[in-house]
């Protein structure tokens, strides 16, 4: 299941990578006959204010003789710059002009109706691998919200796209810190803890470990052992039971793992039991 949903989501970045590089070329297609209009009558303008500028200095130097023939003209000494600061002489209207056609070649505004459907797609196969709807609908928000209204640039898409499937993920996956002795104390008794995950994450171990805890800390728990499929899954549960002294709730194995965590809370319902901690095969 986990190969094919990274498969789908590295499909879902190269198609909105595609799509946005799309309308780049798009744009850039259409650059030279906008560069052409506009840049005429820049490099018109900017000619003439040059000679201007010429005409003018060469009359403030002929002033200058005239009132003062003795000494020898002087070049006009140029304005300092200090080190790091823009030189903005170089930074004329033209070359600013210049710079808006680069970065309309290079980078793209990304409109919603470029991603829309690529977003779609990316979220039925989110939930064709059972991501819940509304996590689904989450991280294809928050895609989208990286890449709508936003100037990118091409080589930047696929950055930006795992960029934000990473945020979205982290912030799903976040939990506050619980005190566990408060959570049972505040929580209608008896408190189911179920113990998911894939096959040897360490789901009976951790079992046992919070069993341990919870008796030290005065707090009544029993073990429902949910694992009926694996193999020593039941023994491996009352093994560790019988070390704890903690009684173990079981049934023969291929049986219904919720028909064993139902049959440990009416035990622990009718024995004043805290807590009943039940292990599963990672599901129910």
């Amino acid at each position: 299941m986990f190969g094919f949903l990274k498969k789908k989501i590295k499909e879902s970045i190269e198609n909105i990578t595609k799509a946005v590089s799309k309308k780049s070329e798009e744009a850039a297609k259409e650059e030279p006959l906008e560069r052409q209009i506009i840049e005429k009558p820049v490099v018109e303008f900017a000619k003439k204010i040059k000679e201007e500028s010429s005409t003018q200095e060469e009359r403030s130097l002929e002033i200058e003789k005239e009132l003062d023939r003795t000494e020898e003209t002087r070049p006009r000494p140029e304005a300092t710059r200090n080190e790091g600061e823009p030189d903005t002489k170089k930074q004329g209207f033209f070359e600013k002009i210049t710079k808006k056609f680069t970065k309309k070649i290079t980078e793209v505004t990304v409109k919603s109706e470029d991603v829309e459907n690529i977003i779609d797609d990316l979220k039925i196969g989110l939930m064709e691998n059972d991501v819940a709807l509304e996590v689904a609908e989450k991280i294809c928000g928050d895609v989208e919200k990286s890449l709508v209204g936003k100037s990118l640039k091409r080589s930047k898409i696929e950055g930006t796209v795992n960029e934000s499937l990473r945020v979205s993920v982290a912030e799903i996956l976040s939990q506050d810190d619980i005190e566990l002795t408060e959570f049972v104390k505040k929580t209608s008794k008896p408190v189911l803890l179920l113990f998911i995950g894939y096959n040897g994450a360490g789901k009976t171990s951790s079992l046992a470990r919070i069993g341990h805890y919870l008796k030290d800390k005065g707090i009544s728990c029993i073990f429902a052992a949910g694992d009926s499929f694996r193999a020593a899954g039941i023994e491996q549960v009352q093994v560790h039971g019988d070390r704890l002294g903690i009684k173990v709730i079981k049934h023969s194995y291929g049986a219904d793992s919720a028909a064993v965590i139902f049959d440990a809370m009416k035990y622990a319902t009718a024995h004043n039991i805290d807590v009943v901690l039940a292990d599963t095969a990672g599901r129910t």
